[in-house]
């Protein structure tokens, strides 16, 4: 199994939700075959992007009490990057959360 394999799944079917020729046919195409695995690898991304969310916050924290006891350039190119790596956890959070749950509305 590829690395990743969740997660392209998750794009693809959240494109193909948006297709109209899905639209038309309505949502009993998508339930079998390849479909099947879905949720658990959502569930997987989703489990992965809560724990990045986690430990990104708390090293944004400890970078930033480290800094104010003793600032640097080093420290502060930390943070930032710290920073950045939560923004885009928070963005992988709030996109398999929202895929997980499409997916479990349409009952795949």
């Amino acid at each position: 199994m590829r690395h990743g394999s969740g997660l392209a799944m998750a794009v693809a079917m959240g494109v193909a939700l948006w297709s109209p020729t899905v639209r038309a046919c309505g949502p009993g195409g998508l339930t079998g075959g390849p479909m099947a695995g879905l949720v658990p690898g959502l569930m997987v991304v989703l489990l992965l992007s809560v724990i990045s969310l986690l430990s990104l916050r708390s090293a944004s924290r400890a970078f930033r009490r480290m800094r104010a006891r003793r600032p640097g350039g080093g420290l502060a190119l930390a943070h930032v990057a710290s920073l950045v790596g939560y923004g885009i956890s928070v963005v992988g959070t709030v996109v398999a959360g929202g895929l997980l749950l499409a997916a479990l509305g349409l009952g795949l």
